[in-house]
Order: C-alpha cells, then sequence, then structure tokens
C-alpha cells in the first residue's frame, strides 16, 4: 500500500529523509543557539548549502563551503546595508539581485540561484540592528557549516553505488527498449529517455571540473561509461533500422546478459562478476556479422567499469590531471557573448532585479504585514521564459491554494498548538521529496502558515497569504510580458545557433584525428563533447515548450554525430 502510495505520488523517498532530516536539523539548532528571530533563515541557509552539495559535494568540498560563506555573508550584509535607508537601498538592492541572478544562474543549473535570492529577500523583508546583524551571520555560519558537514557524511561514496548510480538505471531503459525490438514493437520513446538518462549523468561529470582541470578520476570513468552505453544505445538503433532484429539470437543474448548484470547490481554486487558476464559476451561476438561492432562497444564498456575497481577511494575524487580544461568555458570567452541586451541571462537579471527592488522598497515604506510573500511569489514564479513563468504560476497558484485548505482545515479543528511544530516538521520534509512545483508550494505555504500560526490570527494569515499571491503573481505576468521578454520560441534558436556551432568545433577537432602532421588536442574535444551533450539537454529542454519536431531532429542528429566520433577515440585510447 504505501509503496503504491509511493508510486502514484512520485515521492522521492531517500532524498526526502536526506535533505528534510538535514534541514530540520539546522533550522532546531539555529533556533536553539541564535533565537526564533534568526529561526527564519535556517530554510534558505539550508537551501544555499544543498543546492551546492548537488554539485557533488566531495569535490572541492573546504573550497565550496568557503565559497558559499563568502556568497551569503555578502549577501545578507548587502540587505543590512540597504535596510538602513530606504532609498539607498534602491541601488544596492538592484545591484545585488542582479549579480545573484546573473552569476549564480548556472548553464547547466538554472536554478540554484533561487535560494541564495530567498535568503535576500528574506534579510531585506526583516530588517536588524547592527547587533543583530552580526548574530544573522553567526547563525549563517553555523548553518552552513553544520549542513555542508551533514550532507557530506550523508552522502559518502563507495565503489558499489558510484556504479549503480551511474549503470544501474541506464541499463535498466536500454534493456526495456532492446526488449521492444526483439518482440518486434519498437518504443523510440524509450530510445530518447535513455539518452536524456545519458545526458544526466554527463551534467554529474561536467560539475566534477577543477579549475584547470576538466574532470576528476571517477569523472573521467563515468565519461567512458557515457560514450560506451550511447553508443551502444545508438548503434542498435541504427541497425535496427536497416535490418530486422526481432528475435535475433545476438540481441536475446545481450538482453539476457544485462538482466544478470542488474541482478548482480540489485543483489551481492560483484563488479568482478559484472564484468565477467560482459566480457563473456564480448569474446564470443568477436566475429558476428549481424551485429559487427556490438563485441568493441561492449568489450569497452567492461574496461571502463573494471577501472572503478583499480581506484583507491581516496583518489575518486582527485583531479583527473591528464585532463586540463579548455578555453571553452573561460571567462574572457563566455562575458563578450552573455553580456548583452539581447541575452537571455542579462533580460531575466534585469527583471527580476527591477521587480524585485520595487517590491522591496515599497515593503519598507508601507510596512503591511507579511508583504514579503510578494517578493517570494516574484522570486519563485519569474522565470527566464515567458512560457515557464506561466507554468510557474499557475502551479503556484495550484499548490497554495491546496496547501493553505489542508492547513487551514487542520489548524481550525484542533486547538493543539504543537500541531503547528508538526505540520512544519512534516512539511520541511515533503518539500524535499517532490520534483514538481505545484506539490513543493504546496508543502511551502503549509510551512509559513504554521509559522506565522504560532504569533498571529489564522484568518489574517490566510487573507494576507492568498491576496500577496495574487499581487506577486499579477506583478510576475505583467513584468516577463512587457519588461525585457524573453520567449522559448527565441531561446530555441540561439540555443540551436550554439549547437551547431559546438558541431563545427567538434568536427574540426575530430578531423585533426584523422589527418596526418595535425595536433590533435583530446582535452579539448572531451570539453566539446561534454559541452555539445548539455547544451543539447538545454534545447530539449526548450522544446518541451514549443514542440518543434525539427529540433528533436537536431538533437538526434548532433548526438549520433557527437557520440560515435567520441567513442571513435575511446576505442583508440582502449586499444592504445
Amino acid at each position: 500500500m504505501f509503496k503504491k502510495l509511493i508510486s502514484l505520488t512520485n515521492l522521492d523517498v531517500k532524498k526526502m529523509l536526506k535533505y528534510g532530516t538535514v534541514a530540520t536539523i539546522s533550522m532546531f539548532s539555529i533556533v536553539y543557539f541564535f533565537g526564533m528571530t534568526n529561526g527564519m533563515l535556517a530554510f534558505p541557509i539550508a537551501l544555499t548549502a544543498i543546492s551546492l552539495s548537488f554539485e557533488d559535494i566531495h569535490v572541492k568540498t573546504i573550497s565550496k563551503t568557503f565559497k558559499l560563506i563568502l556568497i551569503d555573508s555578502a549577501i545578507i550584509t548587502a540587505s543590512f546595508l540597504a535596510s538602513i535607508n530606504p532609498y539607498i537601498g534602491i541601488p544596492i538592492n538592484f545591484l545585488t539581485i542582479f549579480l545573484i541572478a546573473y552569476f549564480l544562474t548556472v548553464k547547466f543549473n538554472p536554478k540554484i540561484y533561487k535560494p541564495f535570492m530567498m535568503l535576500f529577500v528574506f534579510t531585506s523583508f526583516s530588517p536588524v540592528s547592527f547587533e543583530d546583524y552580526i548574530t544573522r551571520i553567526a547563525s549563517m555560519l553555523f548553518g552552513i557549516i553544520l549542513v555542508m558537514g551533514l550532507t557530506f557524511i550523508t552522502s559518502r561514496k563507495t565503489k558499489k553505488n558510484i556504479i549503480i548510480h551511474t549503470i544501474y538505471k541506464p541499463l535498466q531503459i536500454f534493456n526495456e527498449y532492446i526488449k521492444t525490438i526483439i518482440d518486434g514493437n519498437k518504443d523510440y520513446r524509450i530510445y530518447t529517455n535513455f539518452s536524456k538518462t545519458m545526458r544526466t549523468l554527463c551534467y554529474k561529470i561536467y560539475i566534477t571540473r577543477y579549475r584547470n582541470f576538466l574532470t576528476t578520476n571517477i569523472g573521467k570513468i563515468q565519461f567512458d561509461i557515457y560514450l560506451s552505453l550511447e553508443k551502444l544505445n545508438i548503434y542498435i538503433d541504427t541497425v535496427s533500422k536497416e535490418k530486422d532484429l526481432s528475435n535475433d539470437k545476438t540481441l536475446i543474448s545481450l538482453h539476457e546478459k544485462i538482466n544478470s548484470v542488474l541482478d548482480s547490481l540489485n543483489n551481492e554486487l560483484d563488479i568482478s562478476k559484472i564484468t565477467n558476464e560482459l566480457d563473456l559476451f564480448a569474446k564470443s561476438n568477436i566475429n558476428n556479422k549481424n551485429l559487427p561492432d556490438i563485441s568493441e562497444i561492449v568489450e569497452c564498456l567492461s574496461y571502463s567499469i573494471k577501472n572503478i575497481n583499480t581506484l583507491n577511494l581516496k583518489d575518486l575524487n582527485k583531479p583527473y590531471t591528464s585532463w586540463n580544461r579548455s578555453e571553452l568555458e573561460k571567462l574572457f570567452v563566455l562575458i563578450p557573448s552573455d553580456f548583452n541586451l539581447n541575452s537571455i541571462r542579462v533580460r531575466f537579471s534585469l527583471r527580476i532585479s527591477i521587480s524585485l527592488t520595487i517590491i522591496i522598497f515599497l515593503g519598507h515604506i508601507i510596512s503591511i504585514y507579511k508583504f514579503i510573500w510578494v517578493g517570494i511569489t516574484i522570486m519563485s514564479v519569474m522565470q527566464p521564459y515567458y512560457e515557464e513563468t506561466l507554468t510557474k504560476g499557475k502551479d503556484r497558484a495550484k499548490g497554495n491554494i491546496i496547501g493553505v485548505t489542508i492547513i487551514v482545515v487542520l489548524l481550525h479543528f484542533s486547538k493543539q498548538p504543537y500541531l503547528a511544530f508538526i505540520i512544519l516538521i512534516i512539511s520541511l520534509y515533503l518539500t524535499y521529496g517532490f520534483s514538481e512545483y505545484y506539490k513543493l508550494s504546496i508543502f511551502t505555504s503549509m510551512a509559513s502558515i504554521s509559522i506565522a500560526s504560532l504569533s498571529t490570527g489564522l484568518k489574517e494569515i490566510t487573507l494576507s497569504r492568498i491576496a500577496f499571491i495574487i499581487i506577486g503573481l499579477i506583478i510576475v505576468f505583467i513584468f516577463n510580458k512587457f519588461v525585457f521578454p524573453y520567449n522559448a520560441e527565441k531561446g530555441a534558436k540561439t540555443l540551436t545557433a550554439k549547437l551547431l556551432k559546438y558541431n563545427l568545433f567538434l568536427f574540426n577537432e575530430y578531423k585533426k584525428l584523422k589527418t596526418p602532421n595535425e595536433k590533435f588536442n583530446p582535452n579539448r574535444f572531451r570539453d566539446i563533447v561534454i559541452l555539445t551533450t548539455l547544451n543539447a539537454e538545454k534545447l530539449i529542454s526548450r522544446n518541451d515548450m514549443i514542440k518543434s519536431h525539427k529540433i528533436n531532429e537536431i538533437v538526434d542528429m548532433n548526438n549520433n554525430l557527437t557520440i560515435n566520433m567520441a567513442f571513435d577515440t575511446l576505442a583508440r585510447e582502449f586499444k592504445n
């Protein structure tokens, strides 16, 4: 019954328990040591730390912690200085919000800026004296160190869980795909779902970058696995278009081998057994005429998995010093192309800066109870693309209506004061259990009202919540429509042009490999492979809004081109 409920609601229990516990411990610890007035900061402080932990907390842990402390300190200090005088605060607020929106809107994970923006909004609507500002800084330091420590402990890596997280889901999807081919009812949706999963793996590799190095030791192995698995997916799909593979003996054998590997991953997880299964299949298909390349691809996959066993756990997250980062992501390359009025990042940063600066100024001038909810709505709903904003606005309205209804009913019929605390804790946990925004809105609204109900009447809170969310949504839609607007179609064209540019870079670099006396740069080549893949994923997500078949075709062609060239370099590396 419980499993069925989890499946129906799409609840991520593991993530909920992990980050919900971290957030709850940090919130109550901050309240206990620094007072209730700083309790509201616990949530954004925890979120800023957790957001960086998503970037692989085991890579550059100390550096990330100091960076996080520096950013959060600057945000709290800016809001303190701006609160001294609302008119002087206008330029301070505008500049701070712009910098958060522009520099913390990471290219391939654009939502990282949100918890930092939330921290600024929370502190801006809660001005304090200099003494309390010092306490606020201390509570922030305490919260970050606590959250980073707890997250680090609960995210311990082992060779086993690395293999599971890297290959289990892709193999499961791929095996489902080849089963449809064997049965004669090929499902192309599974093929595209597999490629999406592999692009997610590519992002995990991307976030292991060091200052001068492309990835870590484990990132290098994951890159090899990514190329092998995606090559296998593309190869089987390509051959199945050329000939009938239904009931093909080789494919049936591969299906059985993968089932065996999946069973091993689920049970004893013997790495040697997994690689032996793959090696056995590769050797038995060296001279396969129907699928001539299958042996080499599976052999490369097996070789990559074996490399995990050769690594010491201490060395997993150390930089892979043989791969230097190219110039493609240096600031002097990125800033000229990104920092202009036609850039989506600049337009979004200006839009959210202007709207939030006005609201924060009004909040200081008119001092209305819970006017902060207008600012939080703007910060939460406003998106770089107009279409995304519409979807987010509907989801926030839907989520808040459900959340407010639930908590009003619960608190109205129960006069027990401790119920608000119970709802708060449950809501904190459930906030981390869902990826759908309207579900997040349900539990964040319940958490907000449960805290406010401890000091204010339920009727006043409810009316304020509804009124200020409506006002916030109206402001968001007006600004997204008329102030530096940017729609998904324009974004798709920009991303398509960038993707084609990367394709040209990739082809030119690969051509050097095939041309005598030309100097092939493998590091730059790998960098382009990763950037091309991640830009393709961005384009696909934009296309979810405009539904263009041409874009899907472009992404497929890009994927085939990139993987075929990249796997060729990988196979050469293993042979050498």
